[in-house]
């Protein structure tokens, strides 16, 4: 298996315990999530940081055992939708 390579800013985010837990398959979400969070810093209040203390918390509540970075960008992008549609307040 082929060494994934990272965008630093998606490592920081989700921690550096992770950084080794990548596959090459994983790469399309990792580039779906990296997308999501640039978008969050460029349309909406929010930083990258606040994103994922965010999707960590719907994570924690929902006690879904099998997360996946497919179900993490998937909530990122349901609160950008809710964010830039006015559904939910960024102080939320």
């Amino acid at each position: 298996i082929g060494e994934v390579k990272v965008h630093p800013a998606v490592l920081k985010s989700l921690g550096k315990g992770m950084q080794d837990s990548f596959k090459p398959e994983d790469r399309p979400d990792l580039d779906r999530i990296e997308n999501l969070l640039e978008r969050f810093e460029t349309e909406t209040e929010l930083d990258r940081n606040d994103v994922f203390y965010a999707v960590f918390r719907l994570i924690i509540k929902s006690k879904d055992e099998d997360i996946t970075l497919a179900k993490i960008a998937d909530m990122m992008e349901v609160l950008l939708y809710l964010v830039l549609n006015g559904g939910l307040d960024q102080d939320e």
